[in-house]
């Protein structure tokens, strides 16, 4: 019979908290993760599972310190990895996650931040676990296309521009064009106060996109919400039939 916490009962409490909704998940969670961390009984150790239940119970909150305190976990993941490569390694869900959890509370800048250290670990490391992926990257659009910022829409356009660069370098089709990042970027420049700029980018990101479609690349067919959306920006312009 088994004496004491066990890895898997861990995991479970961990789980616990991630689905419990309540604002003290997420500092129950990382108090559970230390416990972890700490444990001399064989077989008790944080692994990534542990680290990214918890870097979700911190991200899901909503709330900048919530959020810090996600970015923190990863930073200490991180630095333990390096200092010793049988301890849990950050892989690109984890990075997804304080990507997106920056960009649900407006903080582009940090969440292109994070996107970066994704880039760089994988760029240093070429481990397969750490790819970027559209996810991670629609996250940060997304999140430049919340701020109220005048750069936010040429923000989230370029990060398009350089994950469909980093697509023809590399080959990787975790990056290939796809039709969700796309609007993204249309909804971006829809919150854009300059009329004729987001009614003429636009255009020209659906016509990109119907570009894309023609040579073969299925995933990036507009849909019905990518042709309102500029049809909007086009009627907002104030030129006469720009919208027809």
């Amino acid at each position: 019979i088994e004496k004491g916490p066990t890895q898997s009962l861990y995991t479970l409490v961990l789980k616990t908290w991630s689905n419990s909704g309540l604002e003290i998940a997420g500092e129950r969670a990382e108090d559970v993760l230390y416990q972890m961390q700490s444990s001399d009984m064989p077989g008790i150790f944080p692994g990534t599972i542990a680290f990214s239940v918890v870097l979700n119970c911190w991200g899901r909150q909503e709330r900048l310190f919530a959020t810090n305190r996600a970015f923190a976990v990863l930073k200490h993941m991180e630095e333990r990895f390096k200092a010793d490569k049988k301890n849990a390694k950050p892989n690109t869900y984890c990075y997804a996650t304080v990507i997106d959890a920056y960009g649900c509370i407006g903080k582009a800048v940090e969440a292109e931040q994070v996107l970066e250290r994704l880039l760089e670990a994988f760029d240093e490391s070429q481990d397969p676990d750490l790819q970027p992926n559209a996810v991670a990257f629609t996250s940060a659009i997304k999140a430049w296309g919340k701020t109220d910022s005048p750069e936010g829409p040429m923000r989230a356009e370029n990060l398009l521009e350089r994950m469909h660069t980093l697509y023809l370098k590399t080959g990787n089709e975790l990056l290939a064009p796809h039709f969700i990042p796309f609007t993204s970027v249309l909804h971006a420049w829809a919150r854009c106060r300059e009329k004729a700029r987001k009614a003429s980018r636009s255009e020209a990101i659906l016509t990109r996109m119907q570009e894309l479609y023609t040579a073969g690349y299925e995933d990036v067919r507009p849909n019905q919400i990518s042709y309102a959306t500029v049809i909007d920006c086009l009627a907002k312009s104030n030129e006469r039939g720009a919208a027809q």
